[in-house]
This record gives C-alpha cells, sequence and structure tokens, in this order.
C-alpha cells in the first residue's frame, strides 16, 4: 500500500504543475490541513478553490520528493510525510500591472 500512497501524491503533484482541480479535488479529502509559509490551517473545499483559482499564473514544477515515510492507520486510511522540492515562478503582467 505504501508505493500506492506515494504515487497518489506524485499524481496530486502533477495535477497542481498541471493545474487540473478536478484531479486535485478527487484526490483531496476536505476538509484538509493546508501547510504553507503563514503556517498550517484547516480548509474546506470552497476555500481550496478560490486558493487555487488565486495562484492563476503561478508555475509550479516539482523537483523533487523524498524521505517518504507511512502508515497505514486502519484498512483503505493512512498517513505520509516527505520533504518536497520545487520551483515556482509568477508570470509578470503587461505595465508591471
Amino acid at each position: 500500500m505504501e508505493t500506492e500512497i506515494i504515487e497518489l501524491e506524485k499524481e496530486y503533484w502533477q495535477a497542481m504543475e498541471n493545474r487540473n482541480f478536478e484531479t486535485i479535488k478527487r484526490l483531496t479529502r476536505f476538509p484538509c490541513l493546508v501547510a504553507g509559509k503563514n503556517g498550517i490551517r484547516q480548509v474546506d473545499e470552497t476555500t481550496f478553490k478560490t486558493m487555487f483559482d488565486s495562484s492563476e499564473g503561478v508555475k509550479l514544477k516539482v523537483l523533487e520528493i523524498k524521505s517518504e515515510e507511512s502508515q497505514v492507520i486502519q484498512g483503505q486510511t493512512a498517513v505520509i510525510a516527505y520533504l518536497i522540492k520545487m520551483e515556482y515562478a509568477t508570470k509578470r503582467r503587461k505595465n508591471g500591472i
């Protein structure tokens, strides 16, 4: 099951790179936890979609996922943690706006 879990994570991040919200939504249980530069918070689907839409113009690229650790809790429920290295760039708008 551990191999399946990391493959699903890779599919999730590929969907983020490709801006495929339907795949992201299919792979996310809402409310979800989101970690970022402003800390960790719980986010419902509507808020997540708003956050996703507001990142239009941001180009994300996953460079590496490593040090994966996972635990099967019960049945089809598991927890995974890993280190991720990514780069991102924003598109500049015309006239600097």
